[in-house]
């Protein structure tokens, strides 16, 4: 399964890709057996990118230039590749 789309970043507002894609193993620690479905935003315009497992909820890769953060309000999952 390959899916594209079009969708506004979250970052800048303007027009990223969006790629859904299934993998054998995302490394992140999902109890399923079964293909993982993964989806990875980009945007061109600000550099943001998230790649994210959907299967578990683990966020493999984050880039937001110009968004700061409280790590102390912040769950990570804990993901290892």
């Amino acid at each position: 399964m390959l899916k594209h789309q079009s969708v506004h970043c979250p970052n800048c507002g303007g027009i990223a890709e969006r790629q859904y894609f299934e993998s054998n193993s995302c490394g992140c620690d999902s109890p399923s057996t079964a293909n993982q479905v993964m989806m990875r935003t980009r945007c061109h315009a600000c550099d943001y990118s998230l790649s994210q497992c959907l299967s578990s909820g683990a966020v493999l890769e984050f880039y937001a230039p110009g968004l700061s953060m409280d790590l102390d309000q912040v769950q990570l999952a804990h993901c290892s590749l």
